[in-house]
């Protein structure tokens, strides 16, 4: 959960797979009530913007691949 999948458009085959949140879960909650899926993605220069269906934001450096949190509501 949280992560974000790179994929050659031609043959779909997997290029790099990158997590950009983890969320942790709580063993006496149903799994699919904690889970917490991406919302949206968009291209801003050399990164992509990552929302989360809390309001989080996080950029994506497409060239480092390094993750920032960027704002929202974070746990």
């Amino acid at each position: 959960m949280g992560f974000v999948v790179a994929s050659d458009a031609s043959s779909h085959r997997e290029l790099w797979r990158q997590q950009i949140y983890t969320v942790r879960l709580k063993p006496t909650l149903e799994r699919d009530v904690q889970d917490v899926f991406i919302t949206s993605l968009t291209l801003r220069g050399g990164s992509l913007i990552i929302t989360n269906e809390r309001g989080e934001r996080f950029a994506l450096d497409l060239s480092t691949r390094r993750v920032a949190h960027e704002g929202g509501h974070h746990e």
